[in-house]
């Protein structure tokens, strides 16, 4: 949010050259803050699809494996379909 903050500051003191003192650096931080925010998200979506792939072979392998036991019907129909 430094950005934002700065960006106010150059347009209310109108003072232009202040952009590559202050908001240029910050911007540049934001990007690489995001970049290694989507990269440790794809990083957990790569592990995550993986123990699903994994988890639907147990489930072919083994399919009475994987029912909640000591619950409802619906309990155990709805957590089927989250293995498919």
């Amino acid at each position: 949010m430094c950005w934002l903050i700065y960006s106010c500051k150059i347009t209310l003191h109108a003072k232009p050259e202040l952009i590559d003192e202050l908001l240029l650096p910050c911007a540049l931080d934001c990007r690489a803050q995001i970049g290694d925010d989507i990269n440790e998200m794809r990083e957990q979506l790569r592990k995550q699809v993986a123990r699903l792939t994994e988890l639907r072979i147990k489930k072919v392998e083994e399919p009475g494996a994987y029912q909640i036991r000591d619950a409802p019907d619906f309990l155990n129909d709805n957590a089927s379909r989250c293995l498919l």
